[in-house]
């Protein structure tokens, strides 16, 4: 028997998306679920996506929304998020999550509010990476669980949270985590995918930049902390070789003023750090993408069709 909760999946769309992946995941989910979305985001590629129109004509319950311009993944995902209308949403990456992983993640959903893929299907030198910056990202206070995926599922509870809050330029998942909401993990084997270095770095340099200020205080102060005690060093120096050595006595004189310079600098640069945050803080509430169309599929269902249950209440 078919599941009667109204799921929402989102596809973020890249160039090796192609009409037998949908179908594939359309096919899933007319299987084991009555009531179904299948939201594919196109970020900012219609023009090179445009053979997947055929399928609005052939299969049902399908939503192409085009953004504007390219955004990040995270703000295609939120897009995509706010625009669903189910009772539990899903993030799926088609090139990496097995299609099993879906009615999994909704069965763990269903007593939590908002469950976080986990895969273990790295290499062995990125693993150890990886756990390297999560660690040094859970120091600065981010709380993201070690080896987290794309693939997440929120209930509604979370969704409405979630759209909310309109922090476009924090990472999505770090976002959810820091709502209170019930939260657990859904472990699973993800698809052999080619590890790319690059792009990791870039999205770890993102999460530390766009995510909170914290990073910007944290180098801020180990800044000012090491200028005061070279400066105290140099202070040191200068006055034990005053009396020995005038050619050492001027090295260090000139260390001493350079150190002073520096520490003052660091200064500057904090509360530079705390006027950013806060434009940081008065651009939450805008909005970083923009839709130009949605297309829905011209295939409906049957005429026979309830749009209630015996159960429904």
């Amino acid at each position: 028997m078919k599941d009667t909760s109204l799921i929402s999946l989102i596809l973020v769309s890249n160039k090796n998306l192609q009409e037998n992946d949908v179908r594939h995941i359309h096919n899933y989910l007319d299987n084991h679920y009555l009531d179904f979305e299948l939201i594919i985001i196109l970020n900012g590629d219609y023009e090179k996506l445009t053979h997947l129109e055929g399928i609005l004509t052939e299969l049902k319950s399908i939503r192409l929304i085009n953004l504007s311009y390219k955004v990040a993944y995270d703000v295609a995902v939120s897009a995509g998020i706010e625009n669903a209308i189910g009772d539990y949403v899903i993030n799926f990456s088609f090139d990496s999550d097995p299609l099993d992983s879906i009615s999994s993640i909704i069965k763990k959903c269903s007593l939590n509010d908002l469950v976080i893929g986990c895969s273990n299907n790295d290499s062995t030198i990125f693993i150890y990476i990886k756990k390297f910056f999560m660690q040094f990202l859970k120091i600065i206070g981010y709380s993201l669980p070690d080896n987290s995926t794309n693939l997440i599922c929120l209930n509604r509870r979370a969704v409405n949270a979630v759209t909310k809050s309109t922090k476009f330029h924090h990472q999505l998942t770090i976002r959810l985590t820091k709502m209170g909401l019930k939260t657990t993990i859904y472990e699973y084997k993800s698809k052999n995918t080619k590890i790319k270095l690059w792009p990791s770095f870039k999205n770890i340099m993102r999460l530390l930049v766009f995510n909170s200020t914290k990073p910007l205080r944290f180098f801020g102060s180990v800044g000012i902390t090491f200028s005061i005690i070279s400066g105290f060093f140099c202070i040191f120096y200068t006055i034990n070789y005053f009396s020995r050595d005038m050619e050492l006595y001027k090295v260090y004189l000139s260390f001493t003023l350079i150190s002073i310079l520096l520490t003052v600098l660091f200064i500057m640069l904090t509360f530079f750090g705390e006027y950013l945050s806060r434009i940081l803080h008065d651009k939450n509430s805008n909005h970083m993408y923009d839709i130009s169309f949605e297309k829905n599929s011209k295939v409906s269902y049957s005429q026979n069709r309830l749009n209630t249950t015996e159960t429904s209440k």
